[in-house]
């Protein structure tokens, strides 16, 4: 209890100074972001910039709000689709809900967008690989960006 006092106040300290955290996920350079004018490349979104999100079955615009960069491990999904690399920890849209990268194995689907509509992908294979610089983005409601066609939660 002691401790989980203390990782609290220690947060609040963080957030009070002003310090961000940035989160798990994210996408390598070259990742492509579906846009309301078209795709851009991750890296190069900015804060107020508009792009599509996923709500339900519908298409709905968002805003960026905050962008962020590290350097983490990255891991590549297989489906019959095509490809996403990614983190282990970025939240992809499945039949139940939105799941870690890493919890995915090889038959399992994922949603992307096909024709502005939802569709499943199956997935083939999962791997870790090398690290590399992954870029993410805090969005407005409904927390939700298309990633290489990718319906994923940021």
């Amino acid at each position: 209890m002691k401790y989980i006092f203390i990782a609290v106040m220690l947060l609040a300290c963080a957030a009070h100074a002003g310090v961000k955290f940035i989160s798990s996920g994210g996408f390598p350079a070259g990742t492509l972001i579906t846009a309301t004018s078209g795709d851009f490349l991750i890296e190069e979104l900015k804060k107020g910039d508009k792009i599509l999100a996923f709500s339900d079955d519908n298409l709905v615009q968002s805003e960026v709000r905050d962008t962020y960069d590290k350097k983490t491990m990255l891991f590549t999904i297989q489906t019959n689709y095509g490809k996403l690399v990614t983190t282990r920890y970025h939240l992809l849209l499945t039949w139940k809900g939105f799941a870690e990268a890493q919890s995915f194995k090889a038959g399992d689907e994922v949603a992307y967008l096909k024709n502005g509509r939802r569709v499943w992908a199956r997935i083939k294979s999962v791997k870790s690989g090398k690290t590399g610089t992954v870029y993410n983005l805090q969005t407005g409601p409904p927390h939700t960006f298309i990633a290489n066609g990718f319906l994923v939660h940021n």
